[in-house]
């Protein structure tokens, strides 16, 4: 069984997972359901349909943790932050 995974740790998988999310080639789509998810259900459904860019214990843990009742909102809030910011730095010509 695998050790629990540090906060920081899981903060930093976000970061790589939203980046991903920003850079896939509908990006600003993939980025507007994520945003869009208003549930622990939701938001899972929609992290195992794309490339996050990780390995799956990574990955297994990023979706767990988006899952988690009691963890998602503050998982969804790093990661839509993450995609947006990334976004803005794909698509901005000034960033």
């Amino acid at each position: 069984m695998a050790a629990p995974l540090d906060p920081r740790h899981l903060q930093g998988l976000l970061g790589t997972a939203g980046k991903r999310l920003a850079y896939q080639p509908q990006g600003r789509e993939a980025v507007a359901r994520v945003r869009a998810a208003h549930s622990p259900r939701e938001l899972r459904a929609l992290l195992e349909g794309y490339d996050l860019g990780l390995d799956p214990p990574a990955r297994d843990a990023i979706i767990g943790a988006a899952g988690d009742a009691s963890r998602w909102e503050e998982v969804h809030a790093t990661l839509v932050r993450a995609a947006e910011q990334s976004l803005a730095e794909r698509f901005d010509s000034g960033a």
